[in-house]
């Protein structure tokens, strides 16, 4: 088996790679092309039987004869629903002997992007031949709802609100824009439940690959996932996407052993957050739009668009889009004159409970401690549990 890597370079754009938002993604693209290998884990794909529209498909996800999953959807539109069979047949020990080099090198030290990818060398040659791009992201140990990644119906059939839709916002599809961010799990709850505490324990990052939309199924690091999502935090993964059959002409691949050590990572626009409620789909499309509205504007014009936008009354939606707009975009200041806004005009509770849940990861900033504490004096919310999240914040960071 063969593995090669390539780079854009020069600001040369890739297909499908383009992201503006650059939400959770930790790390630059770096690109393999996998030549002569095992071809045990990969996508199987075909076309549907039956009564089905034309454009859908089924397949599955398998590792060898192992199956870990079905998928399907009935039409090759973004905007219809998609049902995916997930068996969680997911079998660890299968993958211990080709993670074992991985887990130890995580445990030893922080790796740099090119000693991850030479500890994944044994995964890699799984990989059915073809390009890949890999990144390490903080992946969201959750549905597209928000929900736990485990928690579905009591049934074969999964409706996986990640990829049910490409949600639509104010007419734009994120079909054109979707990225790695929810983990599927291929192991059964009653596995990742099983007390484990070595493993709860462990350093480093989860593995994951991209199979459709926002979706990405977690080879391994269940029980870190598990973990995120008591924290209410983000799972940083290493995480690989089959290109298909967009194969990357206009790159030049090297040889593997030749990726230079000055590859790293660093963190992503969520990296230490603290979630009382996940962004779903709907939130990324808005904040999307929210970006994509002040691209290219500096602070000040910014700010001046946002005063002339408030001068009118805004609907629940359109704070919420704001709101969210402005923490992503780290615009603190603006941010910040939110909390008196919301207290005289918009006596709403779902605004409530995203500003003031998503204010108490910036508890460093100058005033945000005095607004915080000052939100629990006045009892100002009826939501018990936004009000429980905060004063768990503000204890964790010592103000109590």
């Amino acid at each position: 088996m063969t593995v090669t890597w390539g780079q854009a370079v020069n600001g040369q754009m890739l297909p499908r790679f383009y992201e503006t938002l650059g939400f959770n993604q930790r790390s630059q693209h770096i690109y393999l092309r996998v030549v002569n290998g095992a071809g045990t884990l990969g996508l199987r794909q075909s076309q549907p039987e039956g009564p089905w529209s034309d454009g859908g498909y089924s397949g599955s996800v398998t590792s060898g004869d192992h199956k870990l999953f079905d998928y399907w959807h009935e039409t090759g539109s973004p905007t219809e629903m998609e049902i995916y069979a997930n068996y969680y047949a997911g079998n660890e020990a299968i993958w211990q002997e080709k993670l074992h080099e991985y887990r130890r090198a995580l445990n030893a030290e922080k790796l740099n992007l090119r000693q991850l990818l030479v500890s994944l060398y044994p995964l890699l040659d799984s990989l059915v031949d073809g390009d890949y791009s890999v990144t390490i992201r903080d992946m969201l140990p959750t549905t597209g709802d928000g929900s736990y990644f485990y928690d579905h119906p009591k049934s074969a059939r999964v409706k996986d609100a990640a990829s049910v839709n490409f949600p639509l916002y104010q007419g734009r599809s994120s079909m054109d824009t979707a990225f790695p961010l929810y983990l599927v799990p291929t192991q059964p709850k009653q596995l990742t439940d099983h007390n484990n505490a070595d493993q709860n324990e462990l350093n480093g990052l989860g593995i994951a690959i991209e199979f459709n939309g926002f979706n990405a199924y977690l080879i391994d690091g269940h029980h870190k996932a598990k973990a995120a999502f008591a924290k209410r935090q983000v799972f940083p993964c290493v995480v690989i996407t089959p290109l298909g059959d967009q194969r990357l002409e206009t790159l030049s691949f090297q040889q593997f052993d030749d990726l230079p050590t000055k590859f790293d990572y660093g963190y992503s626009i969520i990296s230490d957050n603290y979630f009382l409620d996940y962004p779903t789909t709907e939130d990324i499309m808005m904040t999307y739009d929210y970006f994509n509205s002040v691209r290219g504007l500096s602070l000040d014009a910014q700010t001046k668009q946002l005063r002339t936008t408030l001068v009118h009354g805004q609907t629940q939606e359109a704070m919420l889009r704001l709101i969210q707009g402005l923490f992503y975009s780290r615009n603190v200041c603006d941010y910040l004159k939110f909390d008196q806004l919301l207290r005289t005009d918009y006596p709403f509770e779902p605004l409530y409970r995203r500003y003031y849940g998503l204010l108490v990861n910036w508890l460093d900033k100058p005033g945000v401690q005095d607004s915080l504490m000052q939100f629990l004096v006045d009892d100002f919310s009826a939501d018990e549990g936004l009000t429980q999240f905060v004063a768990q914040q503000l204890v964790d960071h010592g103000t109590f």
